[in-house]
């Protein structure tokens, strides 16, 4: 039963370490609440991948592109805008595309904010 409980326990410390770091940078889609965070101010982050690499002629999907993009900028953010410039997160993020024969463009766009 010890065992258990110090396992129990152990778990709910990452867990709650984990938490702790996600509400550190909070990434949200949804329009800044004016009432419970202040404006900071708007930015971008872009990327080209190809469809087929010259290379060696490795084929990509959307979904692999849209997902190592969406990782790519959630990652800057954290970094960049959490960590450096010490906003409490972004809100308004948004990812928009276009493809074309042979590249998916992506571009992501979003407001940082401070909690009030």
């Amino acid at each position: 039963m010890k065992n258990i409980t110090k396992k129990i326990g152990a778990l709910l410390c990452i867990v709650g370490g984990l938490n702790l770091y996600a509400g550190d940078c909070q990434i949200i889609t949804s329009p800044l609440d004016v009432k419970e965070m202040r404006f900071g101010y708007s930015n971008w982050n872009a990327m080209t991948i190809p469809i087929v690499t010259t290379k060696d002629f490795k084929y990509t999907s959307f979904v692999d592109a849209y997902s190592e993009f969406d990782t790519s900028t959630r990652k800057y953010i954290k970094e960049t805008v959490c960590k450096k410039q010490k906003w409490d997160g972004v809100t308004n993020y948004k990812i928009e595309w276009q493809e074309t024969d042979k590249k998916y463009n992506f571009i992501a766009t979003f407001d940082t904010f401070a909690n009030k």
